[in-house]
């Protein structure tokens, strides 16, 4: 007799977050089991409850890799083009990370809840990541700034509100519609938008 194949738990949490994001919060575990090609029981032994699976299977990672891709600091590379592929994995990884918070909301679980999960929760480790590099940029001389902090901050609300009008307002957009996004973003930033300072 066969042995019955053994799934890791990232395998699990792929499919459960598939389901969760496909059906709603309110799918049941029995589904997700079938999906997966275990038992209910097996499940639950992986995961003690829905409420855990759920909140594994949605929630963001510790350190996201666009924000571990700040630890390098700023290269020799243009600061436009830096900040295009800083802004491009910022923007795939809220993409991403919306549509499950929507679903962890909707389940009534409180972002308090959520950020108790991590030692420092990801906005904020964001916030912080992003400021040291604008703030090394800044001592390099690649950039001027009054405020490190706030043009992190403006960076990242620029990308935020994209990403949640899209799935709030069913603003859909086209990939070349955002790249073109974030490339105005990022010039707008490097050059300003008063006449003559391009």
């Amino acid at each position: 007799m066969a042995r019955p194949r053994q799934f890791t738990d990232a395998e699990i949490l792929h499919e459960a977050r598939r389901c969760f994001l496909e059906h709603g919060a309110h799918v049941s575990t029995a589904h997700i089991a079938q999906e997966i090609g275990l038992s209910q029981a097996a499940l639950f032994k992986r995961f003690g409850t829905k409420e855990n699976l759920l909140v594994s299977a949605l929630a963001p990672e510790e350190i996201p890799e666009w924000i571990a891709h700040l630890d390098d600091g700023p290269s020799d590379a243009p600061m436009e083009e830096q900040l295009y592929r800083i802004a491009v994995k910022a923007f795939t990884f809220m993409k991403g990370l919306t549509p499950a918070l929507m679903v962890l909301k909707s389940a009534g679980l409180s972002p308090q809840l959520l950020l108790k999960r991590f030692e420092i929760p990801p906005p904020l480790r964001a916030r912080m990541k992003l400021t040291h590099f604008f703030e090394q940029a800044l001592e390099r001389g690649l950039i001027d700034t009054p405020d490190p902090q706030d043009l992190a901050l403006q960076f990242m609300g620029a990308i935020h509100v994209r990403v949640f009008f899209g799935h709030m307002f069913g603003m859909q957009t086209d990939p070349a519609g955002d790249d073109a996004y974030l490339r105005n973003l990022v010039q707008h930033l490097c050059h300003g938008m008063l006449p003559g300072d391009r």
